[in-house]
């Protein structure tokens, strides 16, 4: 257990003065908890340990959550991992300790049926969140599969069908370095960006039409799509910053991709500016 002993000091945690690191430890976690701990392994809750903005608190409520819940080893980490990355509500803004019932009640399900591929659990975590079935442990992962794919052909007929006006930009795409960002323009646009990089964009269409309304932009890198940008107008009406931007699976961006959405902004506010818009 080393490595939860050299990641309670890196958290500050004031560890009682026994010669065995491992017993000063285990007076933070109930009996239970410190079982699912051993047999699980690090590994397994890496998306935890590596978030630099959850802390040891966080992994204690994560473990006594998973008991709560019948858990008897932590589930698989890219599973975790994918309920983290939801729980931004901007890349700037700190994440949710996976602990919420319903998202690990999902998880436990996923896990019955051997390997889920993240995409997969995405489109049933995101179909969860936006039309709040009732979900229990008693359910087929299998059907929710099914159910939220069903969902998804819902919306895209009713898209097809759709005659919604674009949203004013004014321009189609700009090219930083070797990035190139192309307008979104329609919610028919924000539904594909979503589809595509598997996660929620097409819920921010409301966004688009706000006081203050957002722009969001498809992140390509040789036509391929590696990332989601949105700008919003600065407060005092003049001019636009860069409120979020994503990677597949709402992933948080690298550095070279934040840096190229930061300069997005500056260069989306000198081409309203040359057409005369302030």
């Amino acid at each position: 257990m080393e490595w939860l002993h050299r990641y309670a000091v890196h958290c500050g945690v004031e560890l009682a003065s026994y010669k065995d690191p491992g017993v000063a430890l285990r007076q933070h976690f109930m009996a239970p908890a410190w079982r699912l701990i051993w047999r699980s392994g690090r590994e397994a809750f890496l998306p935890v340990l590596r978030n630099r903005k959850l802390g040891f608190d966080d992994l204690r409520a994560y473990v006594d959550q998973l008991v709560e819940m019948g858990f008897r080893v932590a589930p698989a980490a890219h599973l975790v991992q994918h309920i983290i990355d939801q729980s931004y509500l901007y890349l700037d803004e700190p994440p949710d300790a996976p602990i919420a019932k319903q998202d690990l009640t999902l998880v436990r399900l996923a896990e019955r049926v051997g390997q889920v591929s993240r995409r997969e659990f995405a489109l049933v975590h995101e179909w969860v969140v936006r039309t709040r079935p009732r979900i229990d442990v008693r359910r087929s992962w299998r059907r929710l599969v099914r159910e939220a794919a069903a969902w998804r052909q819902r919306v895209e007929v009713e898209l097809a069908h759709a005659d919604d006006k674009p949203w004013d930009f004014l321009v189609d795409q700009i090219d930083i370095g070797d990035c190139r960002f192309v307008a979104l323009k329609t919610p028919q646009d924000l539904w594909v960006e979503g589809v595509a990089m598997g996660h929620c964009l097409y819920a921010l269409r409301r966004h688009c039409r706000s006081m203050r309304p957002s722009r969001f932009f498809s992140v390509r890198k040789g036509g391929a799509k590696v990332g989601t940008a949105e700008l919003q107008p600065l407060e005092q009406g003049y001019g636009w910053f860069l409120r979020d931007v994503r990677r597949s699976f709402n992933r948080l961006p690298s550095p070279a991709l934040l840096q190229a959405a930061q300069a997005l902004a500056l260069a989306y506010e000198m081409a309203t500016a040359s057409k005369g818009v302030a």
